[in-house]
């Protein structure tokens, strides 16, 4: 049997890094931003996702992990599906 040794969290090295959060910006229920995550301006954030990378403006954020599912198009006045990869 392989036992894997993990250090106490006293001894555990803290990650930390600023949160941004632009204007206008709504979040779901529960939730989660990770450090050093910048959410642009007119994001909305649907209930308990995880948010581990960083979102363009008027992107509309859903999932665990998070990804982008719809934009803001400004010159068609709604929102439009995001191209998946």
């Amino acid at each position: 049997m392989i036992q894997v040794l993990c250090p106490p969290p006293e001894y555990r090295e803290y990650i930390t890094a600023p949160v941004k959060i632009g204007k206008n910006v709504w979040i779901g229920e529960g939730v989660i931003v990770l450090p050093g995550v910048t959410i642009g301006d007119g994001c909305v954030i649907g209930a308990h996702s995880v948010v581990n990378k960083s979102f363009e403006p008027n992107t509309m954020i859903v999932g665990t992990p998070a990804k982008a599912i719809k934009r803001y198009s400004f010159e068609n006045k709604r929102w439009e599906k995001v191209k998946q990869l």
